[in-house]
């Protein structure tokens, strides 16, 4: 359901085989939908709490992440009916993952009938009986872990390497028998042993053999009893926060009395222990998820009972923000925390400030994401143990305490506080912060002038556009690892950056102010990542960068000897050359110049740089290529595409022996050299655009490999007779070459091609003969040709799928031979004006041929030959634009015809019997048609398309209409109506929203303007807006015509005897039709 990434521990055993049974249930027809369910063990058994709310969540979560919005509903009952409508036509794949109860399933997933074909939907759960109630066949045993699995999970935790130590080895044998190959019992019990001795791990391994492990809860309780009082509270304080862990042990301190818990997280045993107003003296943690509960009451009498409270957390776990800003904690105005806290998480929190009497002394870690806090705390504290702040997205925030009052701060986390303008010069002599993200504090206008952070590692300052200047660095920051600059407004760094002499990694990426790097010597030698990318002011890198001994990904330039350099990105930015010593780079296996536009060439520097794979220098400035391009053995892509000042590709010294894709297009290049044949490996060539380009080298024998070449928009005027070497070639593109006058009898001898394009080869008045059979050419597309005729041995091309002679005003006539086509699928032939004939043996095709356009192309209704009406596959007809009187009867003989265009065609006077398998028809544009008696007829084909058993959507253009006719009962002018529908109109006890739905799309002749009046029009549609008990019909307006009126008229199953003629007055009332009548 969740689009999001899930992060996945390298480290999973046991996977491959059981994801490769997984897979094997899943496996189904393409319209199947699966259900299928996962059983097996898990942890400690949790009571899970499952109300009406919760479903509703579910609910509203998975249409959220299926449908993409959110929808609004109050009961459960009418959230399945939405699931069932909006999901049953889509293809999905759900996951509901911890299933315990019935009802869960029945909220989200109750039928298969609910979602569309092909969808699967995997439940898991721990209950196998669950699964048989629900009515799964396809279930599948989560087993527990091999032996040799077991014993490697075990010895990742135990060890932290796959195996065991040696002398541990009989040892760790009896521990993962007792675990039985449950995956958490392994995890927590081979953790519980780390770093013991064999006295210690003999000792427990007595405990286990007193008391067999029979599930999850006596392992964790073994690794619990282990321990000493106070590690015992450590482990409680994390278990606790999260679920399956600790909560069965705390249950056992007073069952059924959570006011005596020692920890409470549960939101009904919260309110139930607030409610009852007694001492809880024992509580020391709360972690309180308030996405199940909007609101809740804070009083600091009872917090004031709560002397032994160190954690509080208050969360909302609400996902993707389905029930944000939708909560609230309500606080009395004497309000304070426990004096011994020492950890507060509080999401979101109401507060402006903490409250003025909560000192806070004992505080390690404050979490107040995304809250109303304005300023943390007003007035001097001191906070010595505090250790983290983390107030990431809270906007209102505008200022921070002084430091000085936490010298002990290690982690800061500010990330989006747009408001915050400046920090206090004290942060600067956080002698203990290692981690500091000030990242998206769009106002930060300075930093603190020095920098002395001993122990800072990670540095972000990104996204900070109001920030100009970099401060001072002094003293010692031996310790700075990463630092993040990119998208800030730094226009330079000062000189004091050498005295980061641990720096890693450096992102200035997409500084447009940043004009200068300072001279760095040797002292940043450790440096790995180097990203200055989109760096417009960037022009000139300094020479000292030599000794960056460790640098593995530059985005910008560089000189010096770096040897274990791999990746060179300099995208963007205002180079203009590259130095002599980037040939030292003996390593770079990709080299990026793209879009550098005043980089105009390379000095010879290719000649040691035998590993590079990957030369992109698309839209770069680039003039020419050194000769020593040729000595890049390893080269593989070469991208010169959009380079309109290169002119010459260079003879092909050496061996370039691995290239496999060269891309020249929409350079100046005037010719190609004939050493272009020594690309062996070369497996797609791109031309494209090359205007200047006039001639094609001949072909060796050794370019077998290509198999895609694009020449299209070129100045050739034909191709080699060797061409017919490219037996690999299954793509040629030679569109809008208006030059290429024919094509050599060698092209039939490329057995691979599958398609060949020659659309806009004005110039082109004849076809090769083909003298051989080329059963894998597929698209044949021949579009604006000048082409007359095709050559009769066409029919060697046995398997053609599509021809396309559109807009071929020179063609007169097509082959008879077409007919021995019969893989042909499409046939456009539109807009042939001198085509009069067509071949008599059409019926060859009624096997294959689905699609047929024969639209302007000047026929009469005798031209049309009556083998055209044995075209039983048929299901798209054009005969727009022709000289036809009348539609011939044959065409009823078409029984899969979906699609019928009969626009403007000036003589059509008569439309008959037309098939009733038609869903779609446009008769507008012909001024001949006799308006009355045609509009009946096709409202017959209508009435017609009601009665039949299929009832798709379907659509009629009515030519020659002065508006809507009297007789449709719901008229309004503009492009929307709206009409209530009877009760009866739609049922939702069978997952259905209503009765297949008709509309008709009506094109009134008057209100469409001329030049809008022809095939290019977009679309016109009509749809229900909310299928509960009224319908509403939009007819938006596009680009090519604005909507006058529009209507809505409902069919009832007692019209179909008194069907409305366009002649026939509105009936009065007719909106007020018993519920009882059906709609059709």
């Amino acid at each position: 359901m969740n689009s999001k990434l899930l992060h996945i521990n390298d480290d999973i055993v046991g996977m491959d085989f059981r994801l490769k049974e997984l897979k094997s249930l899943l496996s189904s027809d393409l319209n199947d939908i699966r259900m299928v369910g996962i059983y097996g063990p898990g942890g400690i058994d949790v009571r899970e709490t499952f109300n009406k709310g919760y479903q509703l969540q579910l609910q509203q979560q998975l249409l959220h992440d299926t449908v993409g919005n959110d929808v609004e509903f109050s009961n459960i009952n009418k959230g399945v009916n939405i699931i069932k409508s909006r999901l049953r036509s889509k293809k999905v794949l759900i996951v509901i993952d911890d299933v315990d109860r019935l009802q869960q399933l029945e909220s989200v997933a109750g039928s298969p009938k609910w979602f569309g074909p092909g969808s699967t939907i995997i439940i898991t759960t721990r209950d196998q009986h669950l699964l048989v109630e629900y009515g799964v066949t396809i279930s599948h045993k989560a087993t527990a872990l091999h032996y040799e699995e077991a014993l490697q999970l075990f010895s990742q935790h135990a060890f932290k390497q796959n195996v065991p130590k040696e002398d541990y080895v009989d040892l760790s044998n009896c521990m993962v028998q007792y675990a039985q190959g449950l995956p958490l019992a392994l995890k927590v019990l081979g953790s519980s042993l780390q770093g013991m001795t064999i006295d210690e791990w003999k000792s427990a391994s007595d405990k286990l053999k007193k008391n067999p492990m029979k599930e999850i809860n006596d392992v964790l309780r073994i690794s619990f009893d282990g321990l000493d009082p106070s590690q015992k509270e450590v482990f409680l304080d994390i278990a606790c926060f999260f679920k399956e862990m600790g909560w069965a042990i705390v249950r056992e301190e007073c069952p059924g009395d959570p006011c005596k818990w020692s920890r409470l997280w549960d939101v009904d045993d919260i309110y139930d222990a607030f409610s009852r107003q007694e001492e809880m003296q024992n509580i020391q943690t709360i972690s309180l998820d308030l996405s199940r509960s909007r609101e809740i009451q804070f009083n600091t009498k009872v917090f004031s009972k709560m002397k032994k409270l160190r954690l509080l957390k208050i969360y909302c776990n609400d996902h993707d923000g389905l029930t944000r800003e939708k909560y609230k904690v309500l606080l009395p105005k004497d309000f304070q925390f426990p004096h011994d806290l020492r950890y507060l998480h509080w999401q979101r929190c109401t507060l402006t400030s903490l409250p003025w009497n909560f000192y806070g002394k004992h505080l390690i870690e404050i979490n107040l994401k995304s809250s109303n806090i304005k300023q943390l705390w007003k007035g001097n504290k001191c906070l010595e143990e505090l250790k983290g702040i983390d107030l990431s997205n809270s906007k209102q925030l505008v200022k921070m305490p002084k430091f000085s009052s936490m010298p002990n701060l290690e982690r800061l986390n500010l990330e989006g506080c747009t408001s915050l303008c400046e920090l206090h010069s004290s942060i600067g002599d956080l002698k203990s912060l290692t981690y500091l993200n000030l990242a998206g504090c769009e106002q930060l206008r300075s930093f603190p002038s020095s920098m002395k952070f001993e122990s800072l590692e990670v540095l972000y300052l990104n996204c900070c556009p109001n920030l100009k200047k970099f401060p001072e660095i002094h003293g010692n920051m031996e310790c700075l690892k990463e630092l993040y600059l990119n998208e800030s407004g730094i226009q330079e760094l000062p000189s004091s950056i050498v005295y980061l002499a641990s720096l890693e990694v450096l992102n200035l990426s997409n500084c447009s102010n940043f004009e200068k790097f300072p001279e760095i010597h040797g002292n940043m030698k450790f440096l790995r990542e180097l990203y200055l990318e989109g760096c417009p002011k960037f022009e000139n890198f300094p020479d000292t960068f030599t000794y960056m001994g460790h640098l593995r990904r530059l985005h910008l330039q560089i000189q010096g000897n770096m040897k274990c350099l791999k990746n060179l990105y300099l995208r963007k930015t205002a180079i203009q050359e590259l130095p002599n010593s980037i040939g030292s780079l003996t390593s770079l296996e990709i080299l990026s110049l793209e879009k550098c536009l005043k980089f105009e060439k390379f000095s010879d520097v290719f000649t040691n740089m035998g590993r590079l794979r990957e030369l992109c220098l698309h839209r770069s400035g680039i003039k020419e290529l050194p000769g020593s391009i040729g000595y890049l053995e390893s080269l593989e892509n070469l991208n010169l595409s959009y380079c309109s000042n290169f002119e010459k590709f260079p003879e092909i010294q050496g061996n370039m022996k691995c290239l496999k894709e060269l891309s020249l297009e929409n350079t100046a290049i005037k010719e190609l050299p004939n050493s272009i044949g020594r690309l062996q490996a070369l497996e797609s060539l791109t031309l494209s655009g090359c205007s200047n380009l006039e001639r094609f080298p001949e072909i060796q024998k050794n370019m077998g490999n290509l198999w895609a070449l694009f020449l299209d928009e070129t100045a050739i005027e034909g191709l080699p007779y060797s061409v017919g070497h490219l037996t690999r070639l299954d793509h040629l593109n030679l569109d809008n070459c208006k030059n290429l006058k024919s094509l050599p009898n060698s092209i039939c001898e490329l057995k691979s091609l599958e398609g060949l394009s020659l659309n806009g080869c004005s110039n082109l008045e004849a076809f090769s003969e083909i003298t051989e059979d080329m059963e894998q050419l597929e698209r044949l597309f021949l579009r604006e040709t000048g082409i007359s005729e095709l050559p009769s041995s066409i029919e060697h091309l046995r398997g053609l799928k599509s021809l396309e002679l559109i807009n071929c005003e020179n063609l007169v006539a097509l082959p008879n031979s077409i007919g021995n086509l019969t893989c042909l699928t499409s046939l456009h032939v539109r807009n042939c004006p001198k085509l009069h004939n067509l071949p008599d043996n059409l019926r060859s095709l009624q096997c294959c041929l689905t699609m047929l356009d024969l639209g302007g192309c000047n026929l009469m209704e005798e031209e049309i030959p009556s083998d055209l009406w044995c075209l039983s596959l048929l299901v798209f007809l054009n005969i727009s634009e022709n000289r036809m009187r009348c539609i011939p009867a044959g065409i009823t003989q078409l029984c899969k015809l979906r699609t019928l265009l009969i626009n403007h065609c000036p003589m059509l006077e008569v439309i008959g019997e037309l098939p009733s398998s038609l869903g779609w028809i446009e008769a507008h544009g012909c001024p001949s048609l006799e308006t009355e008696t045609s509009s009946s007829l096709l409202w017959s084909s209508l009435l017609k398309h009601l009665k039949s058993p299929i009832q798709q959507k379907f659509n009629i253009i009515i030519p020659g209409s002065s508006g809507i006719p009297e007789w449709v009962s719901h008229q309004r002018m503009g492009c929307e109506v709206s009409v209530e529908l009877p009760m009866n109109c739609t049922r939702y006890d069978s997952g259905s929203t209503s009765d297949p739905a008709l509309w008709v799309t009506y094109f009134p002749q008057i209100g469409i303007p001329s030049k809008y009046r022809s095939r290019k029009w977009n679309n016109f549609k009509a749809h229900f807006d909310n299928p509960v008990g009224n319908a509403s019909f939009t007819c938006g307006e596009n680009a090519s015509f604005k909507v006058k009126s529009c209507g809505i008229h409902l069919i009832y199953a007692q019209d179909q005897k008194h069907w409305p003629q366009p002649s026939r007055k509105r009936p009065a009332n007719r909106e007020d039709h018993s519920s009882k009548k059906k709609i059709l």
